[in-house]
């Protein structure tokens, strides 16, 4: 995961804990002041409901499909793939993992990715 994900991910945790504590507050003492708690655990719970499936997909499917197939690993690829990983994922610097197993010489990895759909 790049160094920005981890930025969104932390600043969504936190706003989601932090906003669920001034929640339980803002239930119990209805000030004004305590509803900017109650907005910001809202606003949070928003962002993570929207963006998780982005997040999951991107961080936790994708990044590790790239690294299975520039390094070979046949049988992490497959599950990858199976578990959803887009096979026509990129690195940031435009490196799709069917050219990542093709460059390293990894033809069955290259073949398995052809076979799920990867064109680049």
């Amino acid at each position: 995961m790049e160094f920005g994900g981890f930025i969104l991910l932390g600043a969504l945790a936190a706003a989601v804990i932090g906003g669920g504590l001034g929640l339980i507050v803002a239930f119990v003492d209805r000030s004004p002041r305590r509803r900017k708690w109650l907005c910001i655990w809202l606003c949070g719970a928003i962002l993570l409901a929207a963006l998780g499936k982005h997040l999951r997909q991107a961080f936790w499917l994708d990044e590790p499909l790239l690294i299975a197939a520039a390094s070979g690993d046949r049988a992490r690829v497959e599950a990858l793939l199976r578990a959803g990983a887009d096979p026509d994922a990129r690195w940031e610097d435009g490196t799709s993992a069917l050219s990542a197993a093709r460059a390293a010489g990894f033809r069955d990895v290259a073949t398995i990715l052809e076979r799920a759909g990867a064109t680049r």
